[in-house]
């Protein structure tokens, strides 16, 4: 991206001439964030001013896009952090909108290409939990655990009881996405790396999960607008407060989807493991049989996480076998795992 850079921070400061933020400047001129989604990437980086930080995000078309054609998903993501701050106590970031009254800038760049930038308040504090992937099994007190899950029932409260407003634009659906980040496993499949027994498990499991997420009681009381990338290395706190933040793969699905997704990239023991439920549940009901359906999109969660590691042809998959006997094995099986399989690493 380095060629690349001046490009997004001359868009960056072009954008903060059109909010009223004290002279915010970039800070060291450097970004807190690079990130691609569905079509379109963004960089992000943090501006000071006489009124406080910002975290500026600037968003570009991949390939031959145009970026314009994400606006309304783009700006419907900003609507839901301007109802949680407006509608709860949850500390988030907060957009900010510019003089015109927009939550979305246009600028154009020296070349010929368009970004959308916008603003949100930076909010203070520490990760909750700095460590990511497979490998990183969180060690952290239950207490804390309890009130990161709180919090994402609190968000899953909200999204519930939320009138969407007009227009109102998001991504959803996990069945069509799994088979996709399966057959982005296949060429390691086909060349060694992972073995084909293992691959064939991996295939009978995604249909099997598929298959359940097709059954699921769909009604509002259990879907809707989810956070789509919560962890606890998305969640910061202050003064022993948690505050989720990086909302911008926010989609549409059953709530139970954000467990599944944060018990893979956070693995933790069943007692953290129960401690989240517990910290969720007073905020927000647990349906019935919520375990299986954690256990669903946990394993959907999985998939997608190993399937991001064929963009290095190279690499390797350590920890598959352990996935495929602790956890897709078990779950064709009918057998519980997700708050026993971590027992016996």
């Amino acid at each position: 991206m380095g060629d690349h850079l001046q490009h997004y921070l001359h868009a960056a400061d072009r954008a903060l001439e059109k909010y009223d933020t004290g002279e915010a400047r970039i800070a060291e001129r450097k970004q807190v964030g690079h990130i691609g989604f569905s079509g379109y990437s963004m960089v992000k980086f943090r501006a000071d001013g006489a009124f406080g930080s910002y975290l500026v995000t600037v968003y570009y078309a991949m390939g031959d896009g145009d970026v314009h054609d994400y606006r309304t998903a783009i700006r419907s993501h900003l609507l839901w952090l301007e109802a949680l701050d407006r509608d709860t106590d949850l500390v988030v970031q907060k957009p900010v909108r510019s003089l015109s009254g927009d939550l979305i800038t246009r600028v154009a760049s020296n070349g010929a290409r368009t970004f959308l930038v916008t603003l949100l308040r930076w909010i203070d504090g520490e990760l909750v939990w700095d460590n990511y992937g497979d490998e990183a099994f969180v060690d952290l007190p239950s207490g804390k655990l309890h009130n990161v899950g709180a919090v994402l029932g609190r968000l899953h409260r909200h999204s519930s009881q939320w009138t969407l407003p007009d227009g109102f634009t998001r991504p959803g659906g996990v069945p069509e996405d799994l088979k996709l980040d399966l057959n982005r496993l296949r060429p390691a499949a086909d060349d060694g790396r992972i073995d084909a027994p293992d691959f064939a498990i991996l295939e009978l499991t995604a249909g099997r999960v598929i298959d359940h997420v097709a059954e699921m009681e769909m009604s509002p009381e259990f879907q809707g607008l989810l956070h789509g990338d919560f962890s606890c290395g998305n969640c910061i706190v202050h003064r022993g407060e948690i505050r989720p933040i990086d909302f911008d793969w926010c989609r549409f699905g059953h709530f139970l989807a954000d467990v599944g997704w944060c018990f893979a990239v956070n693995p933790m023991s069943p007692t953290l493991c129960r401690a989240f439920l517990d910290g969720y549940e007073q905020r927000f009901p647990l349906p019935d049989n919520h375990l299986r359906i954690i256990e669903s999109f946990f394993i959907e969660s999985c998939i997608r996480l190993l399937s991001w590691r064929t963009e290095n042809p190279a690499g390797e998959f350590p920890t598959l076998p352990r996935f495929v006997e602790g956890a897709c094995r078990k779950y064709l099986e009918g057998e519980p795992f997700v708050l026993e399989w971590m027992e016996d690493l």
